[in-house]
C-alpha cells in the first residue's frame, strides 16, 4: 500500500507543481494586465483631458465664429449703406456739373451774341463815318477803335469761359 500511495502522491505533487506554475503564470499575466490597465487608464485620462480642452476650445471658437458672422453681416450692411450713399452723391454731383455746364454754355452764347451785335454796330458806324465829315470821321474812328478793344476784351472773355468749360468737362468727378 505504501508503494501504491507513492505514485499517487507523485501525481498529486506534480499536479500541485503544475498548479503552482500555472498560478505564477496567471499572477504574472495578472500583473502585466494590471500594468497595462494602469497605462491605458493614464492614456484614457490624458485623452479625456485633451477632449475637454478641445471641447472648450471648440466652444470658444464657435462663439468667436458666431461673433465674426454677426460682424460680417454688420459690415456688409454698412458697405451697402455706403455704396448707396456713394451713388446718391455721384448722381447729385453729376446733376450739379450739368447745371454748371449749362450756365457756362448760356453765358458763352450770350457773350457771342453780344460780340456779334457789337461787330455789326461797329461795321455800321464805320460805314456811317465814311460818309460824314472829317471830324466826325476821326471821332467815329476812335469809337471804332474803342469798340475793337471791347471786342478784343469780350473775345478774351469768351476764350476764358470756353477754357473753364473744357476744364470743368475734364474733371467731372474731382
Amino acid at each position: 500500500m505504501l508503494l501504491a500511495a507513492k505514485p499517487n502522491s507523485l501525481n498529486h505533487t506534480l499536479d500541485n507543481n503544475a498548479l503552482i506554475i500555472e498560478n505564477k503564470e496567471l499572477q504574472l499575466t495578472l500583473a502585466k494586465q494590471q500594468e497595462q490597465n494602469k497605462i491605458l487608464a493614464n492614456e484614457l485620462t490624458k485623452t479625456e483631458k485633451l477632449k475637454l480642452e478641445l471641447s472648450t476650445k471648440s466652444a470658444i471658437l464657435e462663439t468667436e465664429n458666431a461673433s465674426l458672422k454677426d460682424l460680417n453681416i454688420d459690415l456688409a450692411q454698412e458697405k451697402d449703406k455706403f455704396q448707396s450713399l456713394y451713388q446718391e452723391i455721384r448722381q447729385e454731383r453729376e446733376l450739379a456739373l450739368q447745371a454748371i455746364l449749362q450756365d457756362k454754355n448760356a453765358l458763352i452764347d450770350s457773350l457771342r451774341q453780344e460780340l456779334a451785335t457789337i461787330n455789326a454796330a461797329s461795321i455800321k458806324q464805320i460805314q456811317d463815318i465814311s460818309f460824314g465829315i472829317n471830324d466826325s470821321l476821326i471821332q467815329e474812328k476812335v469809337k471804332a477803335i474803342n469798340l475793337q478793344d471791347k471786342i478784343g476784351t469780350l473775345s478774351k472773355r469768351v476764350q476764358e469761359l470756353a477754357l473753364e468749360l473744357q476744364t470743368a468737362k475734364r474733371k467731372p468727378y474731382e
